[in-house]
């Protein structure tokens, strides 16, 4: 009896390793090409991260975790991830520069006055926006 069980595991136990053998080769091979397939992917998925990235540092940037998060994000992004998360400031800033500039040359227009209203109460500099606004109705009262 026990040459039954010792000549069945000798012709069951190359049968197995032929099973792994063939599992293991399938399994290399899936992911080998598997792995070509996804590299695409995984690139887009980090691309379209950045976005979300920068639109949480965004929205946090006035706590204190901000400049952490913010260096962890250059680790993996680069150092171009700053200028993403203060380009909406650096645009606005600009605008209410040339804004200005303009008002200088026309002090009553009432479309630049309120650009600036909107400008500064987006900025969260509500006294300065108050002002602007006060100066558009002033010119225009049906302004709110």
């Amino acid at each position: 009896m026990e040459n039954n069980i010792k000549n069945k595991i000798f012709f069951v136990l190359p049968a197995l390793r032929s099973i792994c053998v063939g599992g293991l080769f399938a399994f290399l091979f899936l992911n080998l090409i598997y792995s070509q397939i996804i590299s695409p992917l995984y690139f887009k998925f980090i691309s379209e991260d950045k976005k979300s990235v920068v639109s949480y540092l965004q929205k946090i940037k006035n706590l204190t975790i901000f400049n952490k998060e913010l260096n962890q994000s250059k680790k993996l992004f680069g150092k171009d991830i700053e200028n993403d998360v203060f380009r909406p400031d650096i645009e606005r800033n600009s605008k209410i520069k040339k804004f200005e500039q303009v008002l200088k040359i026309s002090p009553q227009s009432r479309d630049i006055l309120y650009s600036l209203y909107q400008l500064y109460s987006e900025k969260g500099e509500i006294i300065t926006a108050n002002k602007y606004l006060k100066q558009a109705q002033a010119i225009d009262p049906n302004i709110n």
